[in-house]
C-alpha cells in the first residue's frame, strides 16, 4: 500500500513522532508503528481485567454508601 494512502488513513499527525524516530524511512515507520499496534495489544487483556475489577469495586463501595444495592436505579 503506499504510505502516502496509509498516512492519510492514520493522519500525519499520529505518524509524525514515528517519522522523527525513524528519520523519516518510511519502511521503518511502518516497522515501528506495527510493532507498537502488537504492543498495545498485548496490553488489553489486562486493561479489561482492569476495568471489571474497578466498576465492581465502584459498585460495592457506593453500594454500601448510599446502603443500597439498586443505588444506580433509585437515583441517588
Amino acid at each position: 500500500m503506499d504510505y502516502n494512502k496509509i498516512k492519510t488513513y492514520l493522519s500525519a499527525r499520529r505518524l509524525l513522532r514515528y517519522e522523527q524516530a525513524c528519520h523519516y524511512d518510511t519502511q521503518k515507520v511502518l516497522k515501528l508503528y506495527q510493532a507498537n499496534l502488537r504492543l498495545t495489544q498485548s496490553f488489553y487483556p489486562l486493561l479489561l481485567l482492569f476495568e471489571v475489577v474497578l466498576r465492581n469495586a465502584l459498585n460495592e463501595e457506593l453500594t454500601t454508601h448510599f446502603n443500597d444495592p439498586e443505588w444506580l436505579k433509585s437515583g441517588k
